[in-house]
């Protein structure tokens, strides 16, 4: 089905933002802690 591909897509990219933005994150406190 057609809005499954699409969801999934969806889903997928949310992952791999949310992976960014948790390594960007970390990365930051990991600055500010040796600060």
């Amino acid at each position: 089905d057609r809005t499954l591909v699409m969801f999934r897509e969806l889903v997928n990219w949310n992952v791999a933002s949310i992976n960014r933005y948790m390594k960007k994150g970390f990365h930051d406190m990991v600055i500010l802690r040796s600060v």
